[in-house]
């Protein structure tokens, strides 16, 4: 399943009618250029992530940074990156769920 349907499909996951009055998914553009990636976590089971800021800059094109912290997902990276910053939320919100199944 590719990313965006898996988002899409989380998100909906998330919607009990309360979350996504005060919480939800904001993805927009910023001008240097590049993305911003929001997600919140409150009200779910992924409040308690914590992810130390991480980041890579490689040239003035080819950037991006992300962290979990305080229940929110925050993530920025050049304009070819958002795939890849809905990849790394993907991968840490999985590797959660098979933690609490084991």
């Amino acid at each position: 399943m590719d990313v965006i349907e898996w988002l899409e499909k989380w998100y909906a996951k998330q919607c009990d009618g309360l979350w996504e009055d005060d919480h939800g998914v904001d993805i927009t553009t910023m001008n240097n250029p590049g993305w911003q990636v929001r997600i919140e976590l409150h009200g779910t089971p992924y409040s308690d992530i914590e992810v130390a800021w991480t980041a890579e800059e490689n040239s003035e094109t080819d950037w991006f940074g992300y962290k979990f912290e305080f229940a929110v997902f925050d993530a920025i990276g050049d304009p070819s990156k958002l795939k890849f910053l809905l990849e790394q939320f993907r991968k840490v919100i999985e590797a959660k769920d098979w933690a609490d199944m084991a």
